[in-house]
């Protein structure tokens, strides 16, 4: 556990800014054994797992004369959800018997954002499956427009497939768009397993330097290179396979179990079979034309005209449409890449240390989607990945009184029970709460459990209490376990279930860490929320120096300017209570001002805002790693 410093003084805090590794590396979207695993002479190899499903298949064109596949928006967000849908087969899995984690034909569907078209009789990621699959999510949105979509419109398309009955997953996903994109934008999203579709705009440069958008077409990133100096960018492009023969430009090939893969000229049916990919690498360089900062050099030197035709006026990007003309064979095109759609799961994650279940829901740390049903306190927040630094400015369900707690003390703490518009009246809310009693970096211990039992109380103290009616505050009293006696570090985790959680239902399975894998609730698929708290016996450490602190008024932001004695994570907290003297993570009626903030050790300086009130002590906090 980290050491808490503390020190007395006017103070604030700053946020933290993320900047992706320098070191040259390829971030790619693995596969997972329920669909994509790949195989090379028999042996599995999960990299490059994005599917790389075609457009040019079944009926997904327009009546023009020609027709044009305009579908390519569809096919690249079924790419997306084909992946998540087998990620998170693949976490329920993990709480399932062994053998439960099979490669299509056998059947194995535990999660419904891709639900077999063809009954339970067959297994949703079986390569016929694809097609009918496709067709009904893009009848999610309704006819599919003739000239294809434009990013709201697919957003909108996610939105209602996921508030059909037999998906059932409305407010699990977070989908965001996001125009002009940089390249570190994209590499930090893909290293983050969030998944991206790129609308790729067509653009010819004109007699008279005017700038002409023909065309746009839509592809899945697969993976972002960050190596400086020659960064590139890996697309599932459902159009054309350049890294396969003819072409044999720069990619990843890599074969599935079911269909046989030819490294050349196919049917487009081949790559239904999601194993089979074909993901074409390009470097990235900077954009001179109107829609975007940069551009997949050498995207679609290979494509004959009957190709760039086939987009011309798919897909308009709405924020260009003063722009638009037609294809001129006569003229180069430049390809740029203007809009992302970001589909990102929205979850709220516990925030302890990595010796609890914690990490994320791949490693069964406790998960509850934000569906605007019921949570804890007045405030939830998603999270990419948890915080694992046990401060989360959502968590604001519980109130403690009297800490520091002693072992064996009678504890008081009182929870908040909130509900949303999707709450249906009568729906079950379970309230369980856990505290290391021990500080043994799990919940496992006390005279109820076979880990431990030397506890005087269990680690289990609220049980699966049932909330009689939310948009209330419960108080629980209960007895503080442990060794011996005297004061101890307060190490709490709540959450409010749809079910009951059970004795070891404060995260999954988890073998990582400290924890002894007595884990048996991970992810909570229809509300709640997971709030950790940990307050520290407070070790003194050296003194915040050389603060100055600048007021212009009170009702301006004030500056502030200070040393930090040591690297660490600063919190910063006021109060306008006269008689509050002591740590605002032991004494009630301090108020957290800004998130916190790694510092190193030096110099330091942040804003506060206006003061307001005309008495406010502040405190900072920093605790080591």
């Amino acid at each position: 556990m980290s050491r808490c410093l503390l020190a007395v003084v006017l103070g604030i805090g700053l946020c933290a800014l993320f900047s992706p590794p320098s070191s040259a590396q390829w971030i790619v979207k693995d596969g997972w054994i329920d669909y994509c695993l790949h195989n090379v002479g028999g042996s599995e190899y999960q990299s490059d797992g994005m599917p790389d499903f075609c457009q040019r298949q079944d009926n997904w064109k327009n009546n023009h004369n020609p027709p044009q596949w305009n579908w390519c928006g569809v096919v690249a967000t079924a790419n997306c959800l084909w992946w998540f849908d087998s990620k998170f087969e693949m976490v329920k899995c993990k709480s399932l018997p062994p053998g439960t984690q099979v490669r299509p034909p056998t059947v194995s569907d535990h999660y419904t954002l891709v639900y077999s078209m063809g009954g339970a009789a067959q297994d949703d990621h079986r390569p016929a499956n694809v097609v009918p699959w496709i067709t009904a999510l893009g009848n999610a949105f309704g006819a599919i427009p003739a000239a294809g979509m434009t990013a709201n419109q697919l957003k909108t398309m996610i939105e209602n497939w996921l508030a059909l009955p037999q998906v059932n997953l409305w407010g699990h996903y977070q989908i965001t768009i996001i125009g002009h994109p940089s390249f570190e934008f994209i590499w930090a999203q893909v290293d983050s397993s969030q998944n991206l579709m790129a609308l790729l705009g067509f653009w010819q440069l004109h007699p008279g330097n005017q700038w002409v958008r023909f065309g746009g077409h839509w592809v899945t990133i697969a993976g972002a290179d960050n190596t400086p100096g020659a960064r590139q960018i890996s697309f599932s492009d459902n159009c054309i396979d350049n890294a396969e023969p003819p072409a044999m430009m720069p990619g990843a090939i890599w074969d599935g179990w079911i269909i046989a893969h030819i490294h050349g000229p196919h049917a487009v049916t081949v790559h239904n079979d999601a194993g089979n990919v074909s993901h074409d690498y390009y470097s990235v360089g900077a954009s001179g034309s109107p829609g975007g900062i940069i551009s997949p050099n050498g995207y679609g030197d290979y494509w004959p005209d009957s190709l760039w035709e086939n987009y011309e006026g798919l897909n308009p990007n709405d924020s260009l449409s003063g722009v638009i003309g037609e294809f001129d064979p006569s003229l180069p095109v430049h390809t740029e890449l203007e809009q992302i759609l970001m589909v990102c799961p929205n979850f709220d994650y516990g925030d302890l240390g990595e010796d609890y279940p914690t990490i994320d829901v791949e490693s069964c740390g406790p998960a509850h989607p934000l569906t605007d049903k019921a949570w804890l306190g007045q405030q939830i927040t998603s999270e990419v990945q948890p915080r694992i630094y046990n401060h989360d400015d959502s968590d604001d369900g519980v109130t403690f009184s009297g800490l520091p707690w002693s072992v064996a003390q009678s504890c008081t703490v009182t929870v908040g029970v909130t509900t949303g518009a999707h709450y249906v009246a009568g729906e079950a809310l379970y309230l369980t709460a856990w505290i290391d009693g021990n500080n043994d970096g799990d919940f496992d211990d006390g005279p109820d459990a076979a880990e431990d039992d030397s506890l005087n109380y269990s680690e289990w103290v609220i049980q699966d209490w049932a909330v009689p009616a939310p948009n209330a505050s419960y108080q629980f009293i209960f007895n503080k376990p442990g060794v011996g006696t005297g004061r101890t570090p307060t190490i709490m985790r709540f959450r409010l279930n749809s079910i009951a959680a059970g004795r070891f239902g404060y995260g999954g399975y988890w073998g990582g860490g400290t924890s002894n894998g007595l884990g048996t609730y991970d992810i909570d698929w229809t509300l709640g929320e997971a709030e950790d708290y940990n307050f520290p016996i407070l070790i003194p450490g050296p003194p915040i120096r050389d603060l100055r602190l600048l007021i212009h008024d009170w009702l301006s932001a004030m500056e502030l300017f200070w040393t930090c004695p040591v690297d660490g994570m600063y919190f910063i907290y006021s109060t306008t209570n006269p008689n509050n003297h002591g740590s605002p993570r032991e004494e009630t009626g301090w108020t957290l001002e800004f998130t916190p903030t790694f510092f190193p050790a030096g110099s330091a300086t942040a804003t506060l805002p206006p003061p307001i009130d005309p008495y406010k002590n502040y405190v900072i906090v920093y605790e080591t790693p």
